[in-house]
């Protein structure tokens, strides 16, 4: 089975490869995921389950944060110019495969090495375009990653479709029902702006219902008439209210509008034929959800 591989040093960036194996485990299944400190049984020999997990990824996630590349050993050397350094050589040997995608993932504000940098094994590193996991939006960019990932590592949790369809409605029908509850309790709170609150509680109970409706139905009329008001409402009407929750958001971001962004560049990426039901999309419902509810919350 295609796989991930997270290459990290822990005195580095442990506990944000840590929180990204987590975030991919909400995707992928455990035997498609490799993390040292959690992929190697007691007693096994370390080498030999490292190189037999290399040979089967297919993406190797190289985790590179602000001490990636200066941590020193003992003898004050730099681990990364030492030849028997675990994280150099799985990423050399990833990088000597064509058919293994290496993506340097920038952490905690890391500048991506350049190659005279690196040793002579790894200066083709410098070369892959890099990816940025920023802190203050761990979830945004952790989405816009395994969105990407996902073209080359299929997620193997979502393959099973029977019983599981029949979930993923069901949950996206309580999903809608409780939004519009949700909802209709804040409009009796006597909000400052009342009318642009009830448009906000109706247009985010379409768009729910629409990216819910596009991850769970298996019927193609059905699908693709929440196709057409997903894109009415991206294009359209929601604009107001995301510029609104601008206005009203610390940062001058609105959630809202980056949920509906990456559900589309996804819907647009499986085309205008897919194979019905998009499980795929269940996450990116579930994202949609949960920024109209908190937008609603702030006008």
């Amino acid at each position: 089975m295609a796989g991930i591989f997270v290459s990290y040093r822990r005195d580095d960036s442990r506990d944000v490869a840590g929180r990204l194996v987590d975030r991919l485990r909400q995707v992928y299944s455990e035997d498609q995921l490799f993390l040292d400190i959690d992929g190697i049984p007691a007693g096994t020999n370390f080498e030999s389950v490292l190189d037999e997990r290399l040979k089967a990824c297919d993406v190797l996630l190289a985790v590179i944060g602000p001490q990636w590349l200066s941590v020193q050993d003992a003898g004050g050397a730099r681990r990364i110019d030492l030849p028997d350094d675990y994280v150099r050589r799985e990423i050399a040997a990833a990088l000597d495969r064509d058919d293994v995608r290496v993506v340097p993932l920038l952490v905690s504000g890391a500048a991506m090495p350049r190659a005279a940098e690196l040793p002579e094994d790894l200066r083709r590193l410098a070369t892959r375009q890099s990816f940025q996991l920023r802190y203050e939006r761990f979830n945004a960019d952790a989405n816009d990653l395994i969105a990407q990932i996902s073209k080359v590592v299929a997620p193997g949790g979502k393959r099973r479709l029977g019983r599981v369809t029949l979930a993923l409605g069901a949950l996206a029908a309580c999903l809608v029902a409780a939004a519009a509850i949700y909802f209709y309790a804040l409009l009796q709170q006597k909000p400052s702006n009342p009318v642009l609150l009830e448009q906000a509680i109706k247009l985010c109970t379409d768009a729910s219902a629409a990216t819910a409706r596009l991850a769970s139905t298996s019927d193609r009329a059905v699908w693709l008439t929440a196709r057409e008001r997903f894109w009415e409402l991206y294009n359209g009407p929601l604009y107001t209210i995301e510029t609104a929750e601008k206005k009203h958001s610390p940062d001058g971001t609105s959630p809202l509008e980056a949920a509906m962004v990456r559900f589309g560049r996804q819907l647009k990426e499986l085309g205008d034929k897919p194979e019905l039901p998009l499980t795929a999309l269940a996450q990116g419902s579930l994202d949609v959800a949960r920024a109209c509810k908190d937008t609603v919350e702030r006008m």
